[in-house]
């Protein structure tokens, strides 16, 4: 892909049915680990924890943020001349 094309492109959601899995798996672990009592657990709650929170961050952005990106870029247009990108607005 080159420079303009990627400056060019659509905005792209985050992977929020990945980081959703990845958290379930991680919590099942968790939950696995404190039932026997290993070792380790205070790591795998840290783990289980970050994932969760980044499942929740590419959701609200996949709901909230994501939205309006995509439609300040199909109202923006990029100068063939000059390569500036404007932003139709409503008039």
């Amino acid at each position: 892909m080159s420079a303009l094309s990627h400056y060019a492109a659509p905005p792209r959601k985050k992977p929020a049915a990945q980081w959703t899995l990845l958290a379930l798996v991680s919590i099942g672990t968790l939950v696995v680990a404190l039932a026997s009592a290993r070792h380790g657990t205070t790591i795998l709650a840290l783990i289980a924890g970050l994932v969760a929170t980044l499942a929740g961050r590419a959701a609200h952005y996949n709901a909230r943020v994501y939205p309006r990106l995509h439609e300040l870029w199909a109202r923006s247009f990029m100068c063939a001349r000059c390569g500036e990108v404007f932003a139709l607005t409503e008039g």
